[in-house]
């Protein structure tokens, strides 16, 4: 199988995590344009700058940025430690990246000169660890601009662990309910959009277009 698809800015290709034939997965190109096909990086989640020329994306739990075509690939660290994470996304203005750490959303501010990126200024968002009824919050999702993240929850009469262990378990399945949340990537009050839906929800934004007219 084939996931999670990330568009080029341009439009041009898509990168998508795949088995690689050797046992290994890893993220691999497509163009749009050719029907040509490449592979990238081990690895996948993988996300684009929106300038297109670098991407972000997790290997053994660890976040790496590279070049587009897979070069130059190094990882990414906080204050000298590796960054753990997966599901990053870069912000629109590419200063930031939202990432998972199980069970944990988090953001942090991004400078890259070349293909070399430094993190700085980690904030978390969700606070799950410290009990109630969610257990897992992931696949953070931008609002076109920048202003508010999305991501998705799940909850139920479960021990997290055991969820993350047996996922789409069909016994385990049934007692979770998703839902979808908000909060302001700065470090706002989170906010639920949904309440307890049966079945795995994933959020997208709708683009923004210039008002027709004047």
């Amino acid at each position: 199988g084939v996931a999670p698809p990330a568009l080029s800015p341009d439009g041009a290709g898509v990168l998508f995590l795949t088995d690689l034939g050797n046992g290994d997965v890893g993220t691999r190109f497509l163009d749009l344009l050719t029907g040509d096909e490449v592979d990238v990086v081990a690895g996948g989640h993988a996300d684009w700058h929106p300038d297109g020329d670098r991407i972000v994306y997790c290997l053994d739990e660890v976040l790496h940025v590279a070049w587009s075509d897979g070069s130059g690939a190094t990882t990414l660290a906080l204050d000298g430690q590796p960054l753990i994470g997966c599901d990053p996304e870069w912000s629109p203005d590419g200063g930031r990246i939202a990432f998972k750490v199980i069970p944990e959303v988090h953001v942090v501010e991004v400078a890259c000169d070349g293909v070399d990126c430094e993190a700085m200024n980690p904030v978390q968002l969700t606070d799950n660890a410290s009990g109630g009824p969610t257990h897992s919050s992931h696949d953070p999702s931008w609002s076109p601009d920048g202003q508010w993240l999305t991501f998705m929850t799940y909850t139920g009469d479960v021990a997290p662990q055991t969820v993350e262990d047996a996922a789409y378990h069909d016994q385990v399945e049934q007692l979770l309910r998703w839902n979808v949340e908000i909060a302001d990537p700065a470090g706002g009050p989170v906010q639920a959009l949904t309440q307890s839906v049966d079945g795995e929800l994933v959020a997208s934004w709708l683009p923004v277009f210039a008002a027709q007219g004047g």
